[in-house]
């Protein structure tokens, strides 16, 4: 049923000579989720939180901001590299730049 699945993807190729369902499965989670694919999860995610910002809902709105850092933060965990807590409420509050006195209010009570 893999096979059959994966047939004409690049997924057939690492487990097109294995006879063993269990084998076959085995041999696509290593070459998806390995040590490799793993570093460019991680790289990704910290290029993520490098560059995300939020200014005003007009062209990111907030939700999207916190979006984009908590799916960050828990890929880093997700890997063995998590953030405390302290550093997270620290990316958060540098990372949102909208000056309005209300806005960091709320953010500060949240």
């Amino acid at each position: 049923m893999l096979k059959e699945l994966c047939l004409d993807t690049e997924a057939e190729t690492w487990f097109r000579n294995i006879k063993c369902g269990r084998a076959a499965m085995k041999a696509s989670q290593l070459h998806y989720d390995g040590p490799d694919e793993s570093k460019r999860r991680k790289e990704k995610a910290r290029s993520k939180i490098k560059n995300v910002y939020y200014k005003h809902e007009g062209t990111f709105t907030f939700e999207k901001f916190l979006i984009n850092l908590y799916d960050a933060f828990q890929i880093l965990e997700k890997y063995g590299e998590p953030l405390y807590e302290e550093e997270k409420l620290r990316l958060l509050f540098s990372k949102s730049q909208n000056a309005h006195p209300e806005f960091k209010q709320e953010v500060v009570i949240c």
